[in-house]
Formats: C-alpha cells, sequence, structure tokens
C-alpha cells in the first residue's frame, strides 16, 4: 500500500477512533432537536411575538393577549426563547434581544417569512421522509403533500404567500 492510502485507511478505522467527547454528545444533541429550533422560531414569527416585543419588554400575559395565544403556552414559549437568546427574562419580562429583531416583520432582510415558511407542513413532512427518499432516489413532495409543491402552494394560499415573502426578503 502506499503511504497515502495507509494513511486514508487509519483515519477511517473505527478501532483507532477517539471517543466522542461530551462536546461531541452536546453539538449532536443540538443537531437532532434542531427541528425544535426551527418550530420555536416558526411560532415566533406567526405571532408576531418579535413585533410585539419591539415596543418594548412585556409579561407573558401581555404577549398572550397581543398574540392572541394562551397565557401559559406564552410563557413556555418566552422561556424556550431565552434558552436560545432571542429574549432576556427579569422574573416578571421579557425583553427583545437583537437576535429576535431578525424575526421582525419590518426590518429589513426579515427572517420572518423564512421562519413561517420552514416551519409550516409544506415544508417539514416532506423532509420526514428523508430515509424513503433516499432509499429511492425519488421526491417524497407528493407522497407527503398530495400534490407537487407549487400546486400545494396553491391550496394553501397562505403557506404560497409566505415562501414567496420569504424568497423575496431571502433574495434582497
Amino acid at each position: 500500500m502506499k503511504e497515502s492510502q495507509v494513511a486514508t485507511t487509519e483515519k477511517y478505522n473505527t478501532t483507532s477512533a477517539k471517543e466522542p467527547t461530551d462536546n461531541d454528545f452536546e453539538r449532536m444533541t443540538h443537531m437532532i432537536t434542531g427541528y425544535w429550533v426551527t418550530q420555536i422560531a416558526g411560532a415566533v414569527a406567526s405571532y408576531s411575538i418579535a413585533d410585539h416585543l419591539a415596543k418594548g419588554p412585556a409579561s407573558a400575559e401581555e404577549i398572550s393577549k397581543m398574540a392572541g395565544i394562551d397565557s401559559i403556552a406564552a410563557f413556555r414559549l418566552l422561556r424556550a426563547c431565552a434558552s436560545l437568546g432571542l429574549v432576556t427574562f427579569d422574573g416578571l419580562t421579557f425583553t427583545a434581544t437583537p437576535l429576535l429583531g431578525t424575526l421582525r416583520a419590518d426590518v429589513p432582510g426579515s427572517l420572518h417569512s423564512l421562519a413561517i415558511v420552514n416551519s409550516a407542513p409544506g415544508f417539514w413532512l416532506p423532509w420526514g421522509r428523508f430515509l424513503e427518499a433516499l432509499r429511492t432516489s425519488e421526491s417524497q413532495t407528493v407522497p407527503a403533500l398530495g400534490a407537487e409543491m407549487w400546486d400545494y402552494h396553491r391550496q394553501k394560499p397562505e403557506e404560497g404567500a409566505a415562501f414567496t415573502k420569504a424568497m423575496h426578503s431571502f433574495s434582497a
């Protein structure tokens, strides 16, 4: 064997691989649960939490009334946002961080619609069929949604409008 082949073989030899560290387990946990963050960002955008908090700090009860959601659910959502650095919490009120500002609908380059689109069924349901796509090498949009993407967006005009806004904002 050539020296370069030996080095390549050793690189992928599992018997000589180092054991994963706590940092590796933490990083992989974040990867595995990444869709939770997408759903949190989508909820924040859908209920205009960033826009509400742009007016100033507010309690979960105040946010729940502005957003039209349950107060306990609002508190849990805002605590999740705090764990992600989207808001701060002083024990009474939640305050927006600049990171949350990226989800305001009225800022240049807003990611508001992108968060809504990526957390909507039209995007995450096909991804739920990823293993089937790998096995068959076939698109899973129709099996997941019952239609091709553009037809699905015609059937779900709110998702279609959010997609169009997201593409305009993202490309701007």
